[in-house]
């Protein structure tokens, strides 16, 4: 569970980054 969260928290940080 911790990794799938920050699996997903590292996809979103970087299309905020792209954004």
């Amino acid at each position: 569970m911790v990794t799938r969260v920050s699996d997903i928290f590292q996809i979103e940080a970087r299309a905020i980054v792209k954004a």
